[in-house]
């Protein structure tokens, strides 16, 4: 959760660790041992505490948290949209598995693990690393998570990739279904799909997804055994609750040809109708309510590790990320260093990515 535990001195006199700060808290960030002097005042989910006075409060930017009492010194901005909870609860009123930096979240959905050789296999979890980075980096008070399917990932993969989200501020979510991902955006949970009053409290800002696609669906479990069960298309899309999404946030689909709604995609009616208005982003548009962002074409992930200008010149605006081999997978802790791009078929289509707006947003 952030929480800062215990301060060490390089050493004492006898060339020991000393503790010089210490703090146990109850569930809402209350210290057992408030006599302590905060020599480190980023405690309790890493916010700044204001102990002036004689109160544990800590900045949550937008408003200040009082942990004697679990409540915010002034109502969530979201209140109206949670009548049914008080407008000064916290995180749902469940401290111990959810944290709530601003009310927001940032989620990115990586499928199964990609089979085309050691460089390939994690190159799904790889570009999802770096928008993880990003977001720590840009948008730092946004919570942020990797929803990953688990299909083909071993066990160390697995936890490399969690220590990596752990690193950048982030929780990573298993799932092993296209319902249990519907499920957490639309509840914050993967059994329920029900919209709960934690993911209105917490909505989501951005979805990035990497994953193969088809028309008409996005393959998390490409050419897998669960390839059926991972599938997700217009009947996931329409289980989307709008409920669960900031307004003015983005779903971007990194999957090949989420932009596209012609079927016949090697026929010639393709290129006098690509169908954009029938494609699985605009479905996912109208349903989440938000804006998308998707690619008609194939995707491309040659590069993304570094092109042969940045390995030859060492360019420092896209720096080579550090390697390194998991059970036989190239593992780039810190994520690619630069993004996916539009491919070449089917040709005559735009190679750039393309915007779909939701039809509840012209309204």
């Amino acid at each position: 959760m952030g929480n800062t535990r215990v301060i060490f001195t390089d050493s004492d006199d006898n060339g020991e660790p000393e503790i010089i700060q210490e703090a146990d808290y109850y569930p809402f960030g209350m210290r057992h041992d408030r006599s302590i002097t905060a020599t480190n005042h980023y405690l309790y989910n890493g916010k700044e505490l204001n102990a002036d006075l004689g109160l544990d409060w800590y900045d949550y930017g937008a408003r200040w948290l009082d942990v004697e009492t679990g409540r915010w010194s002034s109502i969530d901005p979201l209140a109206e949209s949670y009548a049914s909870m008080s407008p000064f609860n916290y995180v749902a009123n469940n401290p111990i598995i959810r944290i709530d930096p601003d009310g927001r979240e940032n989620i990115a959905v990586v499928g199964s693990q990609n089979e085309n050789g050691a460089g390939n296999k994690l190159m799904f979890v790889n570009q999802a690393l770096r928008s993880m980075r990003i977001w720590a980096e840009e948008q730092s008070n946004e919570t942020r998570t990797m929803v990953l399917f688990t299909e083909g990932y071993s066990d160390n993969q697995i936890t490399a990739i969690a220590e990596s989200v752990s690193a950048f501020g982030g929780h990573l979510v298993l799932v092993n279904s296209s319902q249990e991902l519907t499920n957490y955006l639309n509840s914050g949970e993967v059994s329920s799909n029900e919209v709960s009053e934690y993911r209105i409290n917490d909505k989501i800002t951005d979805v990035d997804i990497y994953a193969h696609g088809i028309v008409g669906s996005i393959e998390f479990g490409y050419k897998t055994s669960k390839a059926d069960i991972y599938r997700f298309n217009s009947m996931n899309a329409e289980s989307l609750n709008s409920s669960a999404f900031q307004s003015n946030g983005c779903i971007t689909s990194y999957a090949c040809r989420t932009g596209l709604g012609n079927f016949d995609i090697y026929g010639t009616s393709l290129f006098r109708n690509p169908n954009y208005s029938n494609s699985l982003a605009k479905q996912i548009a109208d349903n989440s309510g938000i804006f998308v962002r998707a690619f008609a074409v194939r995707t491309s992930y040659v590069g993304t590790l570094g092109n042969a200008f940045d390995r030859r010149h060492n360019n420092p605006l896209y720096p080579l990320p550090t390697q390194k081999m998991v059970d036989g997978a190239a593992f780039t802790p810190r994520g690619s260093n630069r993004p996916v791009t539009g491919g070449s078929t089917p040709i005559g289509l735009p190679r750039s990515i393309m915007g779909f707006y939701s039809e509840k947003n012209k309204m």
